[in-house]
């Protein structure tokens, strides 16, 4: 993979999944059961006079899981 030059960060999120109560119960009382936890970045890069954005998973460990380009629909419509 050639090199990107990161330009932005534009988001950070974190992902907690699992059985839908035990993700209840950590949201709640913040004790993890059973609850993965990961991280995703959303950045915007340059590479060859080109722009673009990248989406980077991490784990809770910080160990990198999966790094995925977003790809943008052409659209006929204007929009505000």
């Amino acid at each position: 993979m050639p090199i990107m030059v990161f330009l932005k960060l534009k988001k950070i999120q974190v992902q907690h999944s699992g059985a839908s109560d035990s993700v209840l119960h950590f949201l709640n009382d913040k004790k993890t059961q059973n609850i993965t936890t990961r991280y995703e970045l959303i950045v915007k890069t340059r590479l060859i006079r080109k722009v673009r954005l990248f989406e980077i998973v991490f784990d809770e460990k910080g160990q990198h899981l999966s790094t995925a380009e977003i790809q943008f629909k052409n659209i006929d419509n204007l929009e505000y």
